[in-house]
Parts: C-alpha cells; sequence; structure tokens
C-alpha cells in the first residue's frame, strides 16, 4: 500500500509539471486515464486484500474493525469522488469490498455472517450511489455544455446588433412600457451632440428629452416635449414630428408602438437639411 501510495504521488506530480500549453490529444488523455485507473483499481485490491488477511489469519476483532472501517470509508469516497469514471468506481467498490465479505463469511459465526450481509447490501447501495451520481453529473456537464452553446451564440448576436446599430445612419432607441429606455445607438447621443454613453438602458424617457433639450434643441421647453411623448405612447398609430437643432439643423423623429407581449415602442430620428 506503500508503494502504490509512492507511485500515485508521483503521477500527480508528474501530472501537474505536465507542459500545461501543450495540446491535449485523445492519446495525451488516455495515457493519464489509464494510469489513474489502473492507481485506483490497485489501491482498492490492496485495501481488500489487507481485509481479506485480517479477517482469516488474525484473531483480534479490534485490529479487523479498524481495518473494516478504514476501507468502508475509503469506498465511501470512492463512491462520491469517481462518478465520472463509473467502470472505476464500481471496479474499486467491487476489490475493495469483495475481499472483506469473503473473508468474514470464511471467518464463519453469527456476526462475521451479519457483517457479510451488511457489508453485501453496503455495496450494492454504494454502487447504485454511484450510478445515479453518475447520470446526475453526465445530465450537468451535457448541460453546462448546452448553455456555453446559448451564451457563445447570444453574444454573437450581440456582436451582430451592435454592428448593426453602430452602422445606422439615423438614431434608434426603444422603450418598454413605463418609457424606460432598452435600447440606444450612438447616432442618437451624436444627433444631439451627447457623449455615446449620455442615454444608458434604464433610464427615463424625461431624463432623456430633459438632456437632449438641454444640449441641442431651441424654440421648444422639455415639458411640451414630455408631454407630446407621453401622450403619443398611449396611441396605437405611428407618428413623427420634426425637432429643430441649435445651428439650424432639424431632426425628423418618428415613433412606433410594437405589438408585443410586453407592450414596448421604439423611436428614429433622422437628420435633415
Amino acid at each position: 500500500m506503500v508503494l502504490i501510495a509512492l507511485w500515485r504521488a508521483a503521477l500527480t506530480i508528474l501530472y501537474r509539471n505536465r507542459n500545461a500549453h501543450a495540446a491535449l490529444t485523445a492519446k495525451t488523455l488516455g495515457f493519464w486515464e489509464l494510469n489513474y485507473a489502473i492507481c485506483a483499481l490497485t489501491q482498492a485490491a490492496a485495501f481488500g486484500a489487507l481485509c481479506f488477511i485480517t479477517m482469516v489469519s488474525t484473531n483480534d476483532p479490534i485490529g479487523q474493525l479498524l481495518v473494516d472501517a478504514t476501507t468502508i470509508g475509503y469506498t465511501a469516497g470512492v463512491t462520491a469522488r469517481n462518478t465520472g469514471r463509473l467502470r472505476v468506481a464500481i471496479g474499486q467498490l467491487t476489490l475493495a469490498l469483495g475481499p472483506l465479505t469473503a473473508g468474514a463469511t470464511l471467518r464463519g459465526g453469527l456476526e462475521y455472517y451479519s457483517l457479510a450481509l451488511l457489508t453485501f447490501l453496503y455495496f450494492l447501495a454504494a454502487v447504485e450511489i454511484a450510478g445515479y451520481l453518475s447520470r446526475k453529473n453526465l445530465r450537468l456537464l451535457l448541460l453546462n455544455h448546452e448553455n456555453k452553446a446559448l451564451i457563445s451564440n447570444l453574444a454573437e448576436q450581440h456582436r451582430r446588433l451592435d454592428i448593426a446599430l453602430g452602422n445606422m445612419s439615423h438614431g434608434l432607441c426603444t422603450f418598454d412600457s413605463s418609457l424606460r429606455l432598452v435600447l440606444s445607438n450612438e447616432r442618437t447621443a451624436e444627433l444631439f451632440g451627447l457623449p455615446p454613453e449620455s442615454f444608458p438602458a434604464g433610464n427615463d424617457s424625461a431624463e432623456m428629452v430633459a438632456l437632449s433639450v438641454e444640449a441641442a434643441i431651441t424654440r421648444i421647453s422639455p415639458s411640451p416635449r414630455w408631454s407630446r411623448i407621453s401622450r403619443i405612447n398611449s396611441l396605437n398609430a405611428p407618428s413623427s414630428s420634426t425637432i429643430e437643432l441649435k445651428g439650424e439643423r432639424t431632426v425628423s423623429w418618428s415613433h412606433v408602438r410594437w405589438r408585443t407581449a410586453a407592450p414596448s415602442s421604439f423611436s428614429r430620428m433622422l437628420p435633415s437639411d
């Protein structure tokens, strides 16, 4: 058992000192998996042999109890730790608990027969738990892959949307049913001579109008403009108007109410001479 422990420690050191930047091929992965399985099964067999020898060759009940308890604790860890390698886990349980059950049976006597029966029942339960956890882990692994694919897809869609919005010649902003900003492109702020970050998501429409009026709009105050937006948002029909800006420029502003499960709307602004 000491030699096996040293062997496993050496493999662990080699694995951690490997070239982490090198590509993991199927051959490389197979090498580490095989060595792990051999070490794990050999160690389990050593525990089983220790239990068997202790059962049939000694008359020390305390020593037998200590060896059995240690082996049971070892197999409990195996059940949880190696669920990702179900065959290895079942092999370890068999090699460790099989000799223990056989040794207690050969020893004979009511107490040893009882120990053999309980150990066998524990073995069945451990195999069942390992199988359940293995299926659970597989489902989680598949779900994780699906989530990563979904996140990647959403990120790509978001990137394309950003490109499309960023290259639009007119301003575009969308609002929810509470007239709070959901999305706005940089052109919207640019039309009013404002920095791109002037209209963050969640911004209230009244705040947007007040900021736009203060920065660029003449001949109109924020309150009438806000009242007009509120009134138009309650209508189902599209509408449009013209906003005069400083520097003798005007912006054509149109508003459309979307037909969605959650009422929303969008506004489009076009510069005009």
